[in-house]
């Protein structure tokens, strides 16, 4: 079974990889785009997985039936020239601010954990990243199929033991007025903007119609189930964890001092694969010319992103997602209505 659809599931561990990273581990984007609506937001989030799943297999299907090799190409397929490098270049921006999250998200997690400088958890990951991305697709790959299981396994353990057991307080959400048709389709948009340019990277891996089916379903449902159990404790303790840059530690470590620390290693693998995968995307979108270039573009990025990361997460998180989101909302539309042939 493994070896029939093997590209599949290596496309399904990639995609995975860029969506659940710190802003999904830690509950940060679940707390402001889903659960601050109540119940409805539970549902929004299995929409969301419902469409994650028919996004990817469109976009993995499109690419091998078309014989497309990379993003660039299937930005101008289905937006022409201008368009196409329009959106490329919004791409861009955005996947380096999103690598930006990831690596204010290490400084939190650092300081939170060790009590030290938040600094050296920014630079690890961001050492990490420069080389994964100079070893290029194939190591980024395996490094999403060895963390993917840790990722996926841990987000349901948690969201089950949390929601189950108890933690030190208990307070109902105040459910809000607003739009969550809106929310649902802006947080789809970014992430289909973040993780787009590694499916097609992937894509060329793919040998059949099946495989590229089965890869873009599988990393949707995976998504839709984790995200759906990881909100249900959010749910339940909102006004306990709602003003925390890491809600879910802030949950998990009042309950179990040793399931905080598996969760830690979680949250971890979670910004590591999702730093990565940004990482990657971004100086893909430079079409850097052998290692040399790969190299001092890597070390660029990573710069860059590094500087932002000081606006710190949670602001990262409610404020550029939200603009490159409705940004993104055009190109999300595009995707959705792609008509699958040559």
């Amino acid at each position: 079974m493994f070896k029939k659809y093997r590209a599949g599931f290596y496309a399904a561990a990639v995609y995975i990889g860029a969506v659940m990273g710190a802003g999904f581990a830690t509950g940060q984007e679940l707390m402001r785009y889903f659960v601050r609506f109540g119940r409805a937001g539970l549902w929004g989030i299995a929409a969301c997985g419902i469409l994650f799943a028919f996004v990817g297999c469109k976009v993995l299907c499109f690419m091998y039936i078309n014989g497309l090799n990379d993003y660039r190409q299937f930005l101008r397929c289905i937006m022409g020239e201008r368009a196409g490098a329009a959106a490329e270049a919004v791409s861009f921006c955005f996947i380096t601010a999103l690598y930006s999250s990831m690596l204010a998200a290490a400084d939190s997690l650092t300081y939170s954990v060790f009590g030290i400088n938040g600094v050296w958890g920014s630079a690890a990951v961001l050492a990490v990243c420069a080389f994964m991305t100079v070893c290029g697709i194939r190591g980024l790959g395996t490094v999403n199929i060895v963390l993917c299981p840790l990722l996926v396994c841990g987000s349901v353990v948690t969201g089950l033991l949390l929601y189950f057991g108890s933690v030190s307080a208990f307070a109902p959400i105040v459910r809000l007025d607003d739009n969550i048709l809106g929310s649902c389709a802006v947080y789809i948009s970014y992430n289909v903007i973040s993780s787009l340019s590694l499916l097609c990277a992937v894509s060329k891996q793919i040998k059949d119609i099946r495989e590229a089916a089965a890869g873009g379903i599988a990393g949707g449902i995976v998504l839709g189930l984790a995200g759906v159990l990881l909100a249900l404790p959010l749910y339940k303790y909102s006004s306990l964890a709602g003003g925390s840059e890491l809600p879910v530690l802030v949950l998990i470590s009042s309950k179990n001092k040793l399931l905080g620390y598996c969760y830690v290693l979680m949250l971890a693998a979670a910004v590591l694969t999702t730093a990565a995968g940004n990482c990657y995307s971004a100086v893909e979108s430079l079409r850097p010319v052998g290692k040399a270039d790969r190299c001092i573009w890597a070390v660029l990025v990573s710069g860059a992103a590094f500087l932002l990361s000081r606006m710190g997460f949670a602001d990262i998180v409610g404020r550029l997602y939200y603009i490159f989101g409705c940004l993104g909302l055009a190109e999300l539309a595009i995707i959705v209505s792609l008509k699958l042939k040559r």
